[in-house]
């Protein structure tokens, strides 16, 4: 599969801006190694648009190749506030042939 586009829109309560300005959107997928068989863990990091009243936007076009599925989290650096919402990702589904 392809991962196409990341989006999304989150609201975060009782944050600082510096806090809010701190969250990652990372996705995990699984990657094919160039130099070997097997597959191996690959991170994708996406930082969000802050706006004043405290939303978190995220929006951005991709090419990432992903093997066997992806994991997608919202990180944050400490364990005061909440924060809630929607993330997209688009992707297609591509015939890639097995060695």
């Amino acid at each position: 599969m392809r991962i196409t586009h990341v989006s999304g829109r989150l609201s975060a309560t009782h944050m600082t801006q510096q806090e809010m300005s701190q969250i990652i959107l990372n996705v995990q997928t699984t990657a094919k190694p160039l130099n070997g068989p097997g597959t191996v863990a690959a991170f994708h990091y996406f930082t969000p648009a802050v706006l004043p009243e405290g939303t978190l936007m995220f929006g951005q076009s991709t090419n990432i190749l992903a093997f066997e599925g992806m994991t997608v989290s919202v990180e944050k650096a400490g364990p005061g506030g909440i924060v809630d919402g929607q993330i997209g990702v688009q992707s297609e589904v591509l015939d890639i042939p097995q060695p």
